[in-house]
């Protein structure tokens, strides 16, 4: 996918201040910024969402509070790639592994309840699980499954002690095991951090493997170089897990009002445990309210179901990514343009802080703060969104509100007035 900085083109000589363009989260016609982000919606199939109030109203303090307190959080997100190695390494630490077992095999120990293999019995520690293991465990078995146990037996069954428990598990694949005959399933397993190892999920043997990791690793072949762009939202969860990819509009707080877009989205929703499929869908969201109520437009989805080859469903999970990305580059067009405005000639970023803390009394600690985020952060985007977001991103380190504040309202005044206030 080509960067912003290939797709938007600023009008000027190169170092020249730009005109705040139109149709951009930079112009300053709310009317006209909305209507080409409805347009950009509408041309690549993502539904407009509806305001509760007109277009236009001035947000509440709360609502001003609630968009500040927003973008703060944006600000400690990591962009993708930054992101996509610390997940893969915490998911590592989890020393996640899966064992294929014939389930007429399993037993539970009669003293833990813990799931252990029948001849390892009073040997080996077993494997812990929560309630959702239980249940597929449970279902894996003829006489235990849903057509046949009443209803809420799973609930029922982690209710018992762990001697009754057993035994009921226990005298049941007995039972069944010359039904189960060579009957296999799939034990996902993970470490916990007091190194515990327990059973995430009891699986189908033919469940494709598409795992976070393979997510993230995703996300970031998908993304190219947006990927130095896009902030990352990841929400682990055994059950659910869910990437949120956002791009945040930069309209200036001070004129945000109902209607404007909140951030452009593409979220992927992902379950290891045989809990769904992995979803991928574009998205778009608006303040419909002026307390910045939010409402959500959503594009095209693609739903990769977790069944035969691995590298097939990873395969097209990048697809459905970078196709994802793809559809909502219009919008992030539409929705900002500082990516796309390059620092002015024969400037570095020091000059540009420097010049900036004369302008708005910023203190000497301000300025250095500003350098080595950027330097750290943002030193591979030499923009005016490089440089703001600096600014943002170390304003959440100060000592207090106000400061905070202060800062906030110095990359807000920049965005708005562009080059042309260091003049």
């Amino acid at each position: 996918m080509a960067t912003r900085m290939q797709l938007l083109e600023i009008d000027g000589a190169p170092g020249a201040p730009a005109a705040p363009v139109k149709g951009t989260a930079l112009d300053p016609s709310h009317t006209s910024r909305q209507e080409a982000a409805r347009l950009a919606c509408e041309e690549i199939g993502i539904k407009w969402p509806a305001t509760i109030l007109a277009p236009g109203t001035a947000l509440y303090t709360s609502g001003v509070e609630t968009l500040k307190a927003d973008r703060a959080r944006w600000a400690r997100l990591p962009t993708a790639a930054q992101a996509v190695p610390v997940v893969v390494a915490a998911l590592a630490a989890e020393d996640r592994r899966d064992f294929d077992v014939r389930v007429s095999e399993l037993r539970m120990d009669p003293k833990s309840a813990k799931l252990v293999r029948a001849a390892d019995v009073g040997v080996k520690p077993g494997l812990g699980y929560n309630q959702s293991a239980l249940g597929q465990m449970l279902a894996r078995v003829p006489s235990l499954s849903a057509q046949r146990a009443p209803r809420s037996h799973t609930q029922n069954v982690a209710f018992l002690d762990a001697d009754l428990r057993a035994a009921h598990f226990n005298r049941h694949v007995e039972r069944d095991t010359p039904v189960l005959g060579e009957t296999a399933a799939l034990l996902r397993t993970k470490l916990l951090h007091d190194g515990q190892r327990v059973a995430r999920a009891v699986l189908s043997t033919r469940y494709a493997d598409v795992n976070d990791v393979d997510v993230a690793t995703s996300i970031a072949a998908s993304l190219n170089g947006d990927s130095k762009v896009a902030r990352l939202d990841y929400r682990p969860g055994d059950d659910h897990s869910q990437f949120e990819l956002l791009w945040p509009s930069e309209i200036p707080v001070k004129t945000f009002v109902v209607g404007d877009v909140h951030r452009a989205t593409v979220t992927i929703t992902n379950s290891e445990t045989g809990k769904g499929a992995v979803v991928v869908r574009p998205g778009v969201v608006r303040a419909a309210c002026a307390n910045l109520t939010l409402s959500f437009g959503v594009g095209i989805e693609v739903r990769m179901i977790h069944i035969g080859n691995a590298e097939r469903v990873v395969g097209m999970l990048r697809a459905a990514i970078a196709q994802a990305a793809a559809q909502v580059e219009p919008l992030i067009r539409a929705i900002t343009a500082s990516a796309g405005i390059a620092i002015p000639s024969g400037q570095s970023p020091s000059d540009i802080f420097a010049k900036l803390a004369r302008k708005s009394g910023a203190s000497v600690a301000n300025v250095k703060a500003w350098e080595s985020v950027y330097d750290s952060r943002y030193a591979q985007s030499p923009t005016l969104w490089g440089v703001t977001s600096a600014i943002t991103d170390a304003a959440q380190l100060a000592a207090s509100w106000w400061e905070q504040n202060a800062q906030e309202e110095v990359a807000s005044e920049l965005l708005a007035k562009q080059w042309v206030m260091l003049s």
